[in-house]
């Protein structure tokens, strides 16, 4: 789902725009987000994509811009996410099933 955000923005903005925002954009866009999903909004109506999914991105930008632009290659920074959140996903299911005993 993150790619899916990013391609979208790479096809609204144009490709590696993110590097030439304010971050204070990328902020206020990830309040818009969350805020829109502590309400109950799972799905963002523009998009058709996840808030969840938004906040990552705008999450992922601001720590890029953190960094320093210039030195992160954006790939990178999505596929070590992808590789966290699957971790998280496999913990997650390892717990479920330790909780139901069939660990």
């Amino acid at each position: 789902m993150l790619a899916m955000v990013l391609t979208s923005g790479a096809a609204e903005y144009e490709d590696n725009n993110w590097r030439h925002v304010d971050p204070e954009r990328f902020i206020g866009a990830a309040h818009r987000h969350l805020n829109a999903r502590s309400q109950g909004e799972h799905w963002d109506p523009k998009s058709g994509l996840l808030h969840s999914a938004h906040l990552m991105a705008n999450a992922m930008f601001l720590c890029a811009t953190d960094l320093g632009a210039d030195l992160v290659d954006i790939e990178d920074v999505a596929l070590d996410w992808q590789h966290t959140l699957r971790e998280l996903i496999a913990e997650k299911g390892k717990r479920g099933k330790a909780k139901n005993g069939k660990a």
